[in-house]
């Protein structure tokens, strides 16, 4: 996004802030690093100018990223007590719809007061107020640290931590092609205000439970490759999570392992969930693009990086994909 056009839309932002100080914000269901860190870092910074705002989510942050929040920084829906009846301005981060947000894209959705997107994936349909959107960003991270300068504010360490995490996830630790000059630079920043890279990488991607490497083991056991060896398939299935003793943050990144394998173009995970649903995961690798095949199945994403949650058995589900996959290498889309 050129940069005069992104300084209108911060100073958009700037008015609507001063206007409606009572906020909330929320992300994604099962949030990752870069939503749990957008909503930190943008809550963070508005309590430093003054601002009244709650975080409401409805997934907890997980395991690994609950480390980061402070008690009480993050409400649960259904499990906290949440009264959004004050809030004046809703600001969604690192999600582009509401029903990206679960039950909580549905409260905001009905809710009366003025709504702000802040993203980095591709937009998709209309939102109903202000959207803020550059999908060249590694992170929604990354905005909010644009947002921070603009707003000329002190890059506290609580702040670069929360900017620092969403980096880090977004880019797998600064390895992906969507790693850029602006991260680093960012990540430098960072540390100057007290970061420890190794407090951030270490809960994130430096510690295994004893059930994700036994359900990584047997989620091994069922992959494999079709269309020639370009596109790999790797699934999980309820009874594998029992037996194993995992729980949904065990099986993070395993999309990630499908489309490491050698001579892969594009991986595909499927975990299988209960009540009849099955969230699928597409990971492509350069050039090669996946988020027109998650869109298929309402789902969303990155070029590179997207998912989508679809009904259906396991095996069912699994045929759909394979055959909207199909369509797309007999297109030639993954030559």
């Amino acid at each position: 996004m050129p940069e005069e056009n992104l300084s209108t839309l911060w100073a958009r932002l700037i008015e609507l802030i001063e206007r409606l100080p009572n906020i909330a914000v929320s992300s994604h269901i099962h949030p990752d690093g870069d939503a749990i860190g957008s909503v930190l870092a943008f809550s963070r910074m508005m309590k430093d100018i003054g601002k009244e705002v709650s975080c409401v989510m409805a997934h907890p942050a997980g395991r690994q990223l609950e480390l980061f929040c402070k008690p009480g920084e993050i409400l649960q829906l259904g499990v906290d007590e949440v009264d959004l009846a004050g809030r004046n301005l809703l600001v969604m981060l690192d999600a582009g719809a509401w029903n990206r947000l679960g039950k909580v894209g549905d409260l905001f959705a009905a809710h009366p007061a003025t709504k702000a997107c802040i993203d980095h994936h591709p937009a998709v349909g209309d939102f109903p107020g202000l959207r803020i959107v550059d999908s060249s960003a590694s992170s929604t991270t990354v905005l909010l640290h644009r947002f921070l300068r603009f707003l000329s504010l002190k890059l506290t360490r609580e702040i670069a931590e929360a900017l620092y995490l969403g980096l880090i996830v977004d880019t797998i630790n600064f390895h992906l092609p969507n790693t850029t000059e602006e991260a680093h630079l960012i990540a430098a920043e960072c540390l100057a205000a007290g970061v420890k890279p190794a407090e951030v990488y270490q809960p994130v991607f430096g510690t295994m439970r004893f059930a994700r490497m036994r359900l990584m083991s047997e989620a091994f056991q069922n992959a494999e490759v079709l269309f020639d060896g370009r596109v790999g398939f790797m699934c999980t299935t309820l009874a594998m999570m029992e037996r194993s003793g995992a729980d949904e943050d065990d099986d993070d990144g395993f999309s990630d392992l499908t489309r490491n394998i050698e001579g892969v173009r594009v991986g595909v995970y499927l975990r299988e969930l209960p009540g009849g649903k099955v969230k699928v995961s597409w990971r492509a690798k350069e050039p090669y693009s996946i988020v027109e095949i998650a869109q298929a199945f309402g789902g969303g994403g990155h070029v590179r990086a997207a998912g989508a949650l679809i009904g259906g058995t396991l095996e069912q589900v699994k045929k759909q994909v394979v055959e909207k996959v199909a369509e797309h290498v007999d297109a030639g889309a993954f030559d």
